[in-house]
């Protein structure tokens, strides 16, 4: 049985107040038996059932629910569940569904009933799951809707019929105007209003972008916050050039984008909903005069849909919308893996943090106000519950501290602007913190010379400029545009190969730049001077008091970090722990090892000036089945002779013998310029294993006997490489990228 319901003037049915008479006549007579006893004290059975007996028939002027000890307490939603916008509603359901859980399921001890309707997006579908609503009388609250106008349709009967409503999504600012036709009693959100979010976004174009005309254009769900932003980029000397409206099931534009493109604005303000909006900037960036022109928008574009729907063209597009980074703690360390692991994804939109709020809000509200009798019978008052939550103050909620106001504002709002860029969702943080999920490491290496970097965004187009001086305006040395995914790949990402190009200086301004992110190093005159095995050190010149980075790649990257002696000499000693607490270890360098310095920016970055080093270690690379023999890290110019001898042909003299010189750079070992090798000429002789393969020059001699080494599967499905060899060996199996190689030792 579900909650009985009262919804004005409640009184008693006629069976209850029959018993609840005859309950009073026991207790008098109860009462009146202990006088005649003489008792002195009341007993505490009848103290008790005396309270029982007290409980005040409902006064609320809008009527009270009653629930008996079984029946749940009734909360429903009108969300966008299906249709254009269901990441929206299904993602702000999850969020009331992860506090129902924390709630523990319960409140006051009740179950709770949670179900609602599909609002969708529109005045029409709003009023249709409102009246359907505000027909359950065992409703006690709703939260809902995503969109303004599907509240400003169930609003109207929702409030009726004596019910609140707690948007997390709708930003409508008449929803919270007593002026506006469209404010109606008992209605909360906490969500942030649109004069916020109208006023940042006006402020962030014509402060930050510098855009000091813009356009318009509206799908009839935004007007107020489009007539917010004309007001405040006005406001600041800016120039509206179009106010542009279109239908929601409009898909070509090519009309609208042409009148825009005459006025030839700066930016194109567009709150509006997907799935126009993905024509919109499709077409815009295929419109001229507007290829260039900054497009902004609202948290009505905060969705993945956006960069699935616009492909390439939605780089660049910038929203406004709620920056987590501010929320609570609890967000991030309990809200979202509770979500992950009960949806089995992340988000989906950008209320569903709202959405838990508006339930736990509600839920405080009903335990203030609730009158529950000791068998756990609860009476709610509709009015008091409605005054509970307009007076709600330093509410902690994951979006942060709620307070309401009178007429039913309550959120913190915490309002950034995103960038979109193509192929990642969500979009980066851009003001007013800058979030960007990426290093962006430059480096210049002159004896090489090269430039790259590291971990900057895949797929963008990046632009290498060397100059004399740090003013582009009077011309550059040498400029260079790439795309970050283009070869080479094998000095960093991205990466200039300037060999025979363009000879990097010492105090030269090296700038690299996606669009995005632009770092500058001058060259400086950092130069390793000695890598010393028996010392454990490296040493070396640069700039006096510039800090240095010292890394032994071949050993995980141990580290030393040291600053340039006033002389202008520097030296690394690993052989010793340092000061830091990662460069607590030692390391013993020696033949094979390798490493890089780099003199770092003054600006405390890892971008700098960088040099490789590398211990020489000599020796002898064959592929059998190739008829591949290679001599790696002999000194430079050293004359190499190869000798080959087979045993098996019985006749124990030299089989072949070929000469070569050991060249630079080793394409195998592109990023160090002191690497050196020698590839054999033979001339059609087969290499077999068992032979023995001896390399001599510069005083080193290096043998090599093949083995009988087969690789016989690789297996995509479970990531294996299999094969044959000599029993007892380690095998070195390697995997290289377009970037870099792993390598995994098996016996």
């Amino acid at each position: 049985m579900f909650a009985r319901i009262r919804t004005f003037a409640l009184h008693r049915s006629h069976a209850q107040k029959t018993l609840y008479q005859l309950f009073r006549l026991t207790i008098t007579l109860m009462v009146m038996s202990s006088l005649f006893l003489g008792a002195s004290q009341t007993p505490a059975y009848a103290r008790e059932n005396a309270e029982i007996a007290q409980v005040p028939t409902c006064t609320d002027p809008l009527g009270c629910i009653e629930l008996t000890p079984e029946d749940p307490i009734h909360i429903a939603y009108a969300l966008a569940t299906s249709g254009d916008f269901p990441f929206l509603g299904v993602d702000e359901r999850n969020g009331i569904e992860i506090a129902i859980d924390d709630s523990g399921g319960q409140i006051l001890g009740h179950d709770v009933l949670f179900d609602g309707h599909d609002s969708g997006c529109t005045y029409e579908g709003g009023l249709a799951a409102g009246t359907a609503l505000a027909a359950d009388p065992t409703i006690v609250a709703v939260i809902g809707s995503d969109c303004s106008i599907a509240t400003d349709g169930a609003l109207p009967v929702l409030s009726a019929a004596g019910m609140v409503m707690v948007s997390p999504a709708s930003t409508f600012p008449g929803l919270t105007d007593p002026s506006s036709p469209n404010y109606y009693p008992g209605f909360l959100r906490t969500i942030h209003n649109d004069k916020v979010q109208g006023t940042i976004a006006a402020q962030y174009a014509y402060e930050q972008l510098g855009a000091l005309s813009a356009a318009t254009i509206d799908s009839g769900t935004a007007s107020y916050l489009i007539q917010t932003f004309i007001d405040e980029f006005s406001a600041r000397g800016g120039t509206i050039t179009d106010q542009i409206v279109i239908d929601p099931d409009q898909t070509d534009m090519s009309n609208e984008l042409a009148t825009i493109a005459s006025g030839s604005p700066a930016l194109i303000y567009m709150p509006v909903f997907m799935p126009a909006a993905g024509y919109v900037i499709s077409q815009a960036r295929a419109t001229s005069g507007l290829e260039h022109t900054f497009l902004m928008s609202s948290d009505t574009l905060f969705t993945n849909e956006v960069v699935t729907a616009t492909d390439g063209a939605v780089e660049g597009l910038m929203v406004t919308g709620m920056d987590t980074t501010k929320y609570s703690a609890e967000y991030t360390n309990t809200f979202l893996p509770a979500y992950q692991a009960k949806f089995g994804t992340d988000p989906t939109g950008n209320f569903h943090a709202q959405a838990y709020d508006a339930f736990m809000m509600i839920k405080a509200a009903i335990e203030q106000v609730a009158i529950v009798d000791p068998d756990n019978t609860v009476q709610i008052g509709r009015q008091a519950l409605r005054d509970a939550l307009y007076a709600t103050s330093d509410f902690q909620g994951l979006t942060g501290t709620l307070t309401c106001s009178a007429t039913g504002d309550c959120a913190d709002p915490h309002i950034g602007v995103f960038e979109y860029h193509t192929g990642y969702f969500p979009p980066w943080r851009i003001w007013p913190d800058v979030d960007i999920p990426f290093d962006y490491t430059l480096h210049v290496v002159p004896t090489y010379p090269e430039v790259h970097g590291h971990d900057w965004l895949p797929g963008a187009d990046v632009t290498l400029t060397i100059d004399d001086d740090e003013d582009p305006g009077n011309g550059v040395l040498y400029t260079q545009t790439k795309n970050a995914d283009d070869e080479p790949l094998w000095c960093g990402y991205p990466c200039f190969d300037l060999d025979g190009v363009f000879p990097l200086a010492v105090g030269q301004y090296v700038s690299m730049s996606d669009g995005v992110e632009t770092k500058t190093v001058q060259v400086a005159p950092m130069v390793i001077t000695e890598v010393n095995p028996v010392a454990d050190t490296v040493s070396g010149v640069g700039d006096p008091g510039e800090r240095l980075a010292v890394n032994i790649w071949s050993q995980g990257g141990t580290a030393r970090y040291v600053t340039i002696e006033s002389d202008g000499t520097w030296i690394a000693d690993f052989s010793v722990f340092g000061d830091e607490d990662f460069e607590q270890n030692t390391a013993d360098i020696g033949p094979g090892d390798n490493g890089r310095a780099v003199q770092l920016n003054p600006d405390g970055g890892d971008d700098g000036t960088l040099e490789y080093w590398n211990v020489p270690n000599p020796r002898i690379i064959t592929r059998p089945n190739d008829d591949w023999i290679r001599a790696r890290d002999w000194a430079q110019g050293t004359l190499l002779t190869l000798t080959i001898y087979d045993p098996a042909d019985g006749t124990g003299d030299v089989d072949y013998s070929v000469d070569a010189i050991a060249a630079s750079p080793s394409p195998d070992w592109g990023w160090d310029p002191n690497a050196s090798y020698a590839d054999f000429d033979l001339s059609g002789f087969d290499v077999q294993a068992g032979q023995t393969l001896t390399v001599t020059g510069g005083g080193i001699e290096r043998t090599l006997i093949p083995t009988d080494l087969t690789i016989t599967e690789v297996d995509l499905d479970a990531d294996t490489v299999s094969g044959t060899s000599t029993s007892d060996l380690e095998v070195d199996v390697s995997i290289c990228t377009d970037v870099e190689c792993f390598d995994l030792y098996v016996t």
